[in-house]
């Protein structure tokens, strides 16, 4: 991805990238990112729960775990959410989902 394409990109809501029926075509571009997010989080604002709906999307299960994990020490408004967020779905039976749950205070 060209480093304007790349800039677009990042300027665009992550539901809408997730919501795309073409988001298949570009998950590599959008893992690329996310993970270049990572460390930048350490010093900006950059949402783990973003970053966990992205990974959710990619199947990325370890990775949206952690960024879960991280959503929920930092906090974050969007974890009350997580209950009814179509993207973790697939995540639900998972026993780590299901303590996640619990701690927010929604199971």
């Amino acid at each position: 991805m060209a480093p304007r394409s790349a800039a677009i990109v990042r300027s665009i809501p992550v539901r809408v990238i997730l919501s795309n029926e073409d988001f298949d075509g570009i998950v590599g571009d959008v893992l690329r990112i996310a993970y270049e997010l990572g460390p930048i989080s350490r010093k900006r604002c950059v949402s783990p729960y973003g970053l966990a709906q992205i990974y959710a999307a990619s199947n990325k299960k370890e990775d949206t775990f952690k960024w879960l994990q991280a959503a929920y020490e930092d906090h974050a408004v969007w974890m009350g959410y997580i209950a009814v967020d179509p993207i973790f779905d697939r995540y639900r039976s998972d026993g780590r989902f299901r303590d996640l749950l619990r701690r927010v205070g929604l199971l």
